[in-house]
């Protein structure tokens, strides 16, 4: 991961960027696991405001899906820092938006 070393110090949510190709994400309790050949850091969902991720990372279906019901989004950019996707969780609570155009 690019930025601060991971740890106590944070202190509020921030924008985490993933740049390094095979970094694994898993979820594991309130947390996000990020593995790299054998080595784990811990981040806990608390710091992380969004997630923007590079070409070649790997995140799990039950991380993404942490992440997006605790209103995260996850970006997903190309190699050059170019936006190509974007994960949001959208909950539709009723069609009355749907009704009143038909």
């Amino acid at each position: 991961m690019k930025g601060d070393k991971l740890g106590s110090d944070w202190k509020m949510r921030k924008s985490i960027f993933v740049v390094t190709p095979s970094v694994v994400i898993k979820k594991d309790g309130n947390a996000l696991i990020f593995e790299l050949k054998g080595k784990r850091e811990r981040l806990p969902i608390g710091v992380v405001e969004h997630l923007f991720l590079f070409v070649g990372i790997e995140i799990t279906t039950k991380a993404l899906r942490f992440l997006l019901s605790n209103g995260r989004y996850v970006f997903y950019l190309n190699s050059f820092g170019k936006l190509v996707d974007l994960s949001v969780l959208k909950l539709l609570t009723s069609n009355n938006g749907l009704r009143a155009l038909q």
